[in-house]
Parts: C-alpha cells; sequence; structure tokens
C-alpha cells in the first residue's frame, strides 16, 4: 500500500479506535462535501497515517447520466 494524503470515507477500513479517537465533527451536522477532509485533517493530527492500493480496486460513479452506470 501507498501512503496517501486523504481519507475517503467509501474505502476506509481499519480499527473501531480510529472513531473512537477521530469522530464525526458535530458541529458539521449533514455535512457530505468536507467529510473527508475535515476527518482526513484530524486524523493525521492524531498520529494517524492513511494508506491505499495502488491500483485500483473500487470506485464510485458520481455522474448521474455516466455510460458506466446502464
Amino acid at each position: 500500500p501507498m501512503l496517501q494524503p486523504f481519507w475517503a470515507a467509501g474505502f476506509s477500513f481499519g480499527r473501531g479506535h480510529f472513531v473512537q479517537n477521530v469522530p464525526y465533527d458535530c458541529c458539521l451536522p449533514m455535512v457530505f462535501m468536507g467529510e473527508e477532509i475535515s476527518i482526513g485533517i484530524r486524523g493525521w493530527t492524531h498520529g494517524y497515517d492513511f494508506y491505499a492500493p495502488q491500483a485500483s480496486v473500487v470506485f464510485h460513479e458520481y455522474a448521474q447520466h455516466s455510460r458506466r452506470r446502464r
């Protein structure tokens, strides 16, 4: 795995102590855009490192009318 500067909510696996030490920000309820940046920064400042595979193994298609959604 490669060390990464970002945390991805849709591809995050780890032990439960991460969620206990770096919970979702209670002052940002219902945040979708920005949640990953917030948790990534706070996780890194709590001493966590983030890793990702060298090759893509999963993706999420956000575009409503993408050819891949057919």
